[in-house]
């Protein structure tokens, strides 16, 4: 019997051994497929044709680039999602937390220039 792929392990099972090209190895996430086959050279005749094309599905999906590349999460990703999270608590996120009884909220967003139209003209 000569499959290919197919080794007789020190055992005496049948394995189904397939090196997995070096730039396809980090989307497969292995060096290499192995799958027992069975015991007997009949049970691996059998299971053959199901390893090899498993082992060629995994090795094609990992060829296609659009099909396993993972999105890359940005900050302003990650910020507008805040955003909606906080506004699906029914929290305006552009509005003050706080405000004091002059309206000025705690950092005083109002402004410095807001601050001085209150004051008295002594007082500046």
């Amino acid at each position: 019997m000569h499959l290919k792929y197919v080794t007789k392990t020190p055992s005496g099972t049948y394995e189904y051994r397939r090196q997995v090209p070096a730039p396809l190895r980090a989307a497969v996430g292995k060096r290499e497929i192995k799958k027992v086959l069975g015991s007997t050279e009949s049970q691996a005749m059998a299971a053959y044709s199901r390893a090899h094309v498993e082992a060629d599905k995994i090795l094609a999906k990992a060829k296609a680039p659009q099909l396993h590349q993972e999105m890359v999460q940005t900050a302003l990703m990650d910020f507008k999602e805040a955003l909606r999270r906080v506004e699906q608590l029914g929290i305006d996120p552009l509005t003050p937390v706080y405000r004091d009884e002059d309206g000025l909220d705690a950092k005083g967003l109002e402004g410095e220039s807001a601050c001085r139209s209150r004051q008295s003209p002594k007082e500046a």
